[in-house]
């Protein structure tokens, strides 16, 4: 035989010298249990193996003999009747021959096991139309099925063991995001569905949680460690970020924003400055309490600023037609698509109002298009929210300086529905007698890039 110490890495040919080594490994934490990796020479089964071990465990034979004789009874208690009946030979129990056992493959538990759960995770699904239960069930099966039935192979092949390794990181990094994802969902009310299967959902992805962290605990002495998972992981997250790669660029942009607006509401000492173009001044006021802006004209805008001594400013700024990269500058800082869809309480007109404002306000001229539709296939209301099927649709309009005139739909995702990260989308038909469809301008990995309403337009109605 030759086995070898996974905590130190020497290597011993002999279960006494196993044995002896216990207690004495200088790298092993006190109180510690040692683990074992087979050599490359042994060719011992996982049978072979598991009797190794316990052999090793237990307690070497001089030990036994010492702890018989430590509780050698007196001769005088020999004579007694009740050690007669301690040290009585026990009758040898007697097999039923109507019960056999049975040697199941440990492969073929571990595939039941696993087929078992993912039935039950999507019972779970069709119930609450929730997929994480599915995810957790199978995943748990799948780790659960290593350490139980294959964790010899794993010890014996180094590559296998680092596989494991890097499986149990990855598992515990990502069931820690879910984690943080669900719980700011859920208290906030913003998940889909009822709060019970919500709740029980939440409570399940904590115990898997802490069962996880014990099984990665248990493992921790192998390699890779913990952080460098993380820290080969955040690496290339920055990489693919900075490479335009989506969707960590869209987080990245995201992250920045954040961090800059809130770095600007932080040291923000009061004074504002309002831009305009040509036909324009600039206005610096220290400590403004009241900015109205009145659209004047369809190609004008006309802001008052109050100051706290009673000063009142009117700046009047000419409204243009953006470029086609100008027009998506300003989309993809404008927020409106993140806004959550109410029905009947926001619905897509006010999207329009919104984006139409918004663009007037950076100096853009936009309009809101009111669309008439008859529903051909029943997509008027794909979410069941309740919406009748003639309730018609609104939109936006840009003059681009290259590309003409274009529409665009910023309408989001409604309340308690997973969506895109950006919700910004292109008309590519809007002709009276065609099907109403658009395109994604910022696509999102993971989500279909045009979308098909499956309404027929019937009048158009733009106002600017």
């Amino acid at each position: 035989m030759d086995i070898i110490c996974a905590t130190c890495g020497r290597h011993f040919n002999s279960i006494e010298a196993a044995r002896d080594h216990r207690g004495k490994c200088k790298r092993a934490p006190d109180g510690g249990e040692l683990h074992w990796i087979p050599s490359q020479k042994n060719k011992l089964t996982p049978a072979e193996w598991d009797a190794l071990m316990k052999a090793i465990n237990s307690q070497s034979a001089l030990e036994n003999h010492k702890e018989q004789a430590r509780i050698k009874p007196d001769r005088k208690e020999l004579k007694t009747p009740a050690h007669k009946a301690r040290f009585r030979k026990p009758t040898p129990l007697r097999r039923n021959p109507r019960f056999t056992t049975i040697n199941i493959p440990r492969w073929l538990l571990a595939l039941t096991l696993i087929i078992i759960l993912s039935l039950v995770g999507l019972a779970i699904y069709l119930w609450t139309e929730n997929s994480i239960p599915a995810f957790l069930l199978f995943g748990f099966a799948f780790i659960y099925s290593i350490d139980r039935w294959f964790l010899y192979y794993v010890r014996r092949y180094k590559a296998v063991g680092i596989s494991y390794r890097l499986l149990l990181n990855l598992s515990i990094l990502s069931l820690f995001g879910l984690l943080i994802w669900s719980g700011v969902e859920l208290f906030s009310q913003e998940l889909n569905g009822e709060a019970l299967p919500k709740s029980l959902i939440f409570l399940a992805e904590i115990i898997l949680f802490i069962w996880l962290w014990r099984v990665v605990s248990k493992n921790g002495w192998r390699r890779p460690s913990m952080k460098l998972t993380f820290a080969c992981l955040a690496t290339i997250f920055l990489i693919f970020a900075f490479a335009g790669v989506e969707p960590m660029a869209e987080y990245k942009d995201k992250s920045l924003d954040f961090i800059s607006s809130s770095f600007n509401k932080l040291f923000d000492e009061g004074e504002t400055t309002i831009p305009s173009d040509s036909t324009a001044s600039t206005t610096t006021i220290t400590s403004v309490r009241t900015t109205t802006a009145t659209m004047t004209s369809e190609a004008t805008i006309t802001t008052t600023t109050t100051a706290p001594g009673g000063t009142t400013t009117i700046t009047t700024t000419s409204l243009s037609n953006p470029s086609w990269s100008q027009l998506l500058d300003f989309l993809k800082a404008d927020k409106t698509d993140e806004m959550p869809y109410i029905y009947p309480t926001f619905v897509c007109d006010n999207f329009a109002s919104i984006l139409q404002s918004n663009a007037k306000n950076a100096g853009w001229r936009c309009a809101k298009v009111r669309l008439d539709m008859i529903d051909m296939i029943g997509r008027t209301d794909p979410y069941d929210l309740g919406i009748p099927p003639n309730a018609g649709h609104s939109c936006n309009a840009f003059e681009t300086t290259d590309r003409g005139l274009v529409y665009i739909d910023c309408t989001g995702i409604p309340l308690g529905f997973y969506g895109p990260l950006n919700n910004d989308k292109i008309v590519t038909h809007i002709d009276i007698g065609e099907e109403y469809a658009t395109d994604y301008i910022f696509p999102s990995a993971g989500w279909v890039d045009s979308i098909g309403w499956g309404c027929i337009v019937t009048g158009i109605n733009i106002q600017w």
